[in-house]
């Protein structure tokens, strides 16, 4: 049982739940009540542990694993065939720190297994506080065989992903699309956009490529001066390699038709002069920019920006040379 568990370091170590009993649950439904034996692992070192199973002797044990914090306590991880009917798992460890690890089989299934245990050091962008920064026209290389999950998981639903952080430095919003849509991406990747790490996703694509399966694609609008991230996974808790590119676009429209994009614009919606808003300067205008001189509460936002000629911030007696020299031309 979990109180009495078998200490282990790293290593290879074989097992059997023949004879054993029921002692705990997990995430994976199918085990839940299954007989089960328990191992209390120690990390030698801080880092990113991972734990297999697979049956032994030929036998077509159908394993299941689960990682707790301790008896009674958190499941921090747990998976069910993660190729054929072995099952693996990683997870963040400390050194020094013990973890019990509950091997068990699928809906009663009981046989003998190995179990190996490894350790090593975390890489760089493994946690979303510790994102890779990334910018327009860049590519990166990458694997997530060593990741681990950062966030919430289920059975069967480990993500073992690496983040990446993406800043618009510029003065406009840009459409920035994140792909891993090329020749070096060897696994069925998922991509997500999150605000804040621990945030929901606020973009996110599977399988977009001009196959139709496959690396994804997904383009999401960032702001001026925000900084977003950028979450790659493996498909049903696989893993491999992948190739992230970065390429932005900013927008072009200029619904004024002034020759200035709107977001570089500081009177978008209207030409300075066009103080009626019927999309050209002319005489018409000056009854609708007298208007506003004397009545400026009264105005719209759109009419006040239209009427300030002089760029100053108000609509005073300065704009009106500036008005009459607009409706002559």
């Amino acid at each position: 049982d979990c109180a009495n568990a078998t200490p282990v370091g790293e290593g290879v170590i074989e097992g059997c739940t023949t004879e054993a009993t029921n002692d705990g649950t997990s995430s994976c439904t199918a085990s839940a009540t299954t007989p089960d034996v328990w191992f209390a692992y120690t990390a030698s070192e801080t880092g990113i542990a991972t734990a297999g199973t697979a049956a032994i002797n030929g036998a077509g044990f159908n394993t299941h694993l689960a990682v707790f914090d301790g008896c009674g306590g958190a499941e921090i991880i747990a998976n069910n065939n993660t190729d054929s009917l072995q099952s693996e798992v990683s997870w963040s460890v400390e050194a020094g720190e013990s973890y019990r690890v509950r091997v068990s089989g699928n809906n009663g299934d009981t046989g003998q297994f190995a179990l190996t245990l490894s350790v090593h050091a975390e890489f760089a962008n493994d946690a979303c506080e510790d994102a890779t920064p990334i910018g327009d026209g860049d590519g990166y290389l990458g694997t997530t065989d060593l990741a681990t999950t950062d966030g919430e998981t289920q059975c069967n639903s480990p993500k073992y992903d690496v983040w990446f952080q993406y800043t618009n430095a510029d003065d406009c919003p840009k459409s920035v699309t994140f792909s891993t849509c090329h020749d070096f991406t060897d696994i069925d990747t998922v991509l997500s956009v999150h605000d804040v790490c621990g945030g929901p996703a606020v973009a996110s694509n599977d399988d977009d490529c001009s196959s139709g399966s496959g690396p994804s694609t997904v383009t999401h609008l960032v702001e001026a001066g925000r900084t977003v991230l950028i979450r790659v996974y493996g498909k049903g808790g696989k893993r491999g390699t992948y190739q992230l590119s970065v390429a932005s676009a900013i927008s072009d429209i200029d619904t004024d038709g002034d020759g200035v994009i709107d977001c570089m614009d500081s009177c978008p919606n209207r030409k300075r002069g066009d103080v009626n808003g019927d999309g050209s300067v002319s005489i018409d205008d000056v009854a609708s920019f007298v208007s506003v001189l004397l009545r400026p509460d009264d105005a719209t936002p759109d009419e006040q920006c239209a009427a300030d000629l002089n760029e100053d911030g108000a609509v005073n007696g300065l704009d009106a040379q500036g008005m009459v020299q607009l409706t002559l031309n």
